[in-house]
């Protein structure tokens, strides 16, 4: 099950911006620390823009969107926002969305530099839980509990969140992803931007 929109029309060659749409390509399950649980967790790896002027996002993109699955590797169009505005995303009608959100983001902070399933699995869980109330396991609260303690204590304060995307399917019944802003670089924008997301659930085909 394949996404992709390949429009050739008012391109330019400049970084996503608040909101833009974006091409976003996603690769495969084998990019991932592993299973946990019967779920693929963590990070997976991701680029945005159309071959062959693509960009990569460092250390990848993490689904905060359990309840839906979508199939890797693929490709599909997504709306790339940051914490300050969270009209485009898929939770933004939540209560409390932002503090959500920036929970998730820490989150996904803490799983830098992991590569073993046991130890990011729990924090997957914690960012899945956030949003879907489940999965979870003993340490899931534990985890959620640390984000919102961190988050408090930063305030109104969202700087330390600047360098955050989230990656919100223009196609509503793909998943949506966080990560990190794309490495500078050239990135084919399509009209006001164009991003390309897909997600990852607890099953992936490829």
């Amino acid at each position: 099950m394949i996404f992709a929109l390949f429009v050739m029309t008012s391109l330019f060659v400049v970084m996503p911006a608040l909101a833009d749409i974006a091409h976003l390509n996603i690769a495969g399950v084998d990019t991932m620390v592993g299973t946990y649980q019967g779920y693929y967790v963590g990070p997976i790896s991701a680029s945005l823009g159309v071959s062959p002027q693509t960009t990569p996002i460092p250390g990848g993109i993490v689904c905060n969107d359990v309840a839906t699955t979508t199939y890797v590797p693929t490709s599909y169009d997504v709306y790339v926002s940051t914490l300050s505005d969270l009209s485009n995303t898929k939770f933004k009608d939540e209560p409390n969305a932002l503090l959500k959100y920036e929970e998730a983001a820490w989150l996904v902070g803490q799983m830098k530099g992991l590569t073993d399933a046991a130890t990011v699995g729990p924090i997957q869980f914690a960012v899945w839980n956030i949003f879907s109330g489940y999965p979870s396991d003993s340490s899931t609260q534990a985890w959620i509990a640390s984000a919102n303690s961190a988050v408090l204590g930063m305030g109104t304060n969202l700087s330390a969140f600047n360098g955050v995307r989230i990656y919100s399917p223009v196609n509503t019944n793909n998943q949506e992803f966080m990560g990190a802003v794309p490495i500078p670089g050239a990135v084919w924008l399509l009209g006001s931007g164009l991003v390309g997301l897909i997600g990852i659930r607890r099953k992936y085909f490829g």
